[in-house]
């Protein structure tokens, strides 16, 4: 992450390294500010009980680890982006700006190559879906990134009673195994996981209304060229 992330996103770094020793990755290569590292294991991905596409329940082997974002990427730092590598910015900021006080909500309305670019330009990537589900899930294949048992104290959803996202370092009740925020709720993120033809897969839920609730393994779908209101993204990072 660049130096002029300091004033707004500072707190990262340091978090960076109590989530790592709080949720027992100590085993991680190097402190990346921003970012957890996510111990190879295997996992439940999949729901027995869910939608059609998040059938069946099965065992994967994640052979590698990895490092992701704790937080959905920030209308802070995709500005910085857009400034640094001459991007456009999403549609619904005026003047190439977001709305003022929403430094740490998440940015929306970027499409798939927006997110890859963004992740390109910072030596990043897009998460897999099994990358992704994994953070949310960890190795105990938990039904929400806190536990098996749904609160909605813990994600931000439809049931929270706000209109549009809120800031992504809020909520710390619905932290992953690994310690991300909002992997469940807030706004849906991109992955590179391509389902069908021309249609990518989303991962998270978001605060819309008549959406399920946000299991990990709730799985949408959307073209690659869509920008949403409720869809945002966050990246990972393969170990040097």
């Amino acid at each position: 992450m660049r130096a002029h992330h300091r004033n707004s996103l500072g707190w990262l770094g340091g978090l960076a390294l109590l989530v790592g020793l709080a949720t027992g990755c100590s085993s991680t290569p190097r402190i990346i500010p921003g970012m957890v590292w996510v111990e190879p294991g295997t996992f439940t991905m999949g729901y027995d009980e869910g939608a059609p596409n998040e059938k069946p329940a099965r065992q994967v082997v994640v052979s590698r680890g990895y490092y992701i974002d704790i937080y959905e990427v920030t209308n802070q730092q995709y500005y910085n982006f857009c400034q640094q590598a001459k991007h456009p910015a999403p549609p619904h900021w005026k003047d190439g700006k977001f709305p003022e006080g929403q430094e740490l909500y998440p940015v929306v309305n970027v499409s798939l190559e927006d997110a890859r670019a963004y992740a390109r330009f910072y030596g990043k990537r897009l998460p897999t879906e099994i990358e992704w589900e994994y953070a949310a899930r960890g190795p105990d294949g938990r039904l929400y990134p806190w536990g098996n048992t749904w609160d909605p104290e813990a994600a931000h959803t439809f049931e929270s009673g706000k209109q549009g996202p809120v800031a992504v370092n809020t909520m710390p009740k619905g932290r992953g195994p690994f310690g991300t925020y909002h992997q469940a709720g807030n706004v849906w993120e991109w992955t590179e996981t391509e389902a069908q033809p021309g249609l990518f897969v989303i991962k998270g839920g978001s605060f819309a209304p008549l959406e399920d609730r946000p299991r990990a393994s709730l799985r949408g779908l959307a073209k690659a060229t869509v920008k949403r209101d409720n869809l945002g993204f966050r990246c990972v990072k393969d170990p040097e």
